[in-house]
């Protein structure tokens, strides 16, 4: 399993480009290699009309990673075991666009 975070912007077409200014997004991808990793979740991003600005954080990890205290972050990666790939978004408006 790899995680991942990267900083998103909406494309113009995009359905909320008008109330979305950007944001980053948290991933957890079920596959051990980065660069596949990475490949699978661009190009996921891309085809949800997202513009990835950089990625910030990469790193191997494992459910032992998560405490109970990270709930989401878990319920996150037992379902990038089930079905290969899940997000969380941490958007922000338009006004904070870069």
């Amino acid at each position: 399993m790899h995680f991942c975070i990267y900083h998103i912007i909406p494309k113009p077409h995009h359905p909320n480009y008008s109330v979305i200014g950007g944001g980053y997004v948290h991933c957890w991808i079920n596959h051990a290699d980065a660069e596949q990793a990475w490949a699978q979740v661009e190009h996921h991003l891309d085809l949800a009309d997202w513009i990835i600005q950089s990625r910030e954080h990469s790193a191997p990890v494992s459910r032992a990673d998560y405490t109970a205290a990270d709930e989401d972050e878990r319920e996150c990666f037992d379902k990038a075991q089930r079905e290969e790939i899940a997000l969380i978004f941490h958007i922000w408006p338009p006004e904070d666009r870069d």
